[in-house]
């Protein structure tokens, strides 16, 4: 009777863990990053954070202020989301983009930098005002699916 208890908490040490294994987050760490979208302040309750889409359909979310979301966080977007949002960044000619997109006459608008990656060379662009169609439809998409998804708190 004793071998036989001994034997069954063995084995449910050794398959407790597995049980478990699907639970642990898997965070993207080595998975390229494609885009990054930053919000800057303005004078009023504009939110302010930075949004990471990666491979694989990950994004990450880390908020700065007046955002719904307070700690840094991730999710997995549909793949119809994830698709729409390539399709717009292959349409969209990086290397003719301007790297600034400002009206000096506006006082309260925030800025949005987007950040385009390939092949380990990346081009930083500002923008405030008048961008080109594309990058204004690439922001507007990813904008929905920040606000849309539901986001996990990045484990400390």
């Amino acid at each position: 009777m004793k071998n036989s208890t001994l034997n069954i908490m063995k084995a449910i040490l050794i398959v407790l863990p597995l049980l478990f294994q699907s639970c642990k987050v898997d965070l993207p760490n080595d998975y390229k990053t494609i885009i990054k979208i930053e919000k800057s302040k303005c004078y009023g309750d504009c939110p302010m954070y930075s949004a990471v889409l990666k491979e694989k359909k990950w994004v990450e979310f880390y908020p700065k202020a007046n955002t719904a979301v307070q700690k840094a966080s991730y999710t997995k977007i549909k793949t119809t989301e994830y698709k729409d949002l390539l399709r717009i960044i292959e349409s969209i000619p990086v290397k003719k983009l301007k790297n600034v997109y400002d009206n000096k006459l506006l006082m309260d608008a925030p800025t949005t930098y987007i950040t385009f990656y390939k092949g380990g060379k990346k081009k930083k662009i500002k923008i405030r005002s008048n961008p080109p169609k594309k990058l204004k439809q690439l922001i507007t998409v990813f904008e929905k699916i920040i606000n849309t998804s539901k986001w996990k708190a990045i484990p400390e």
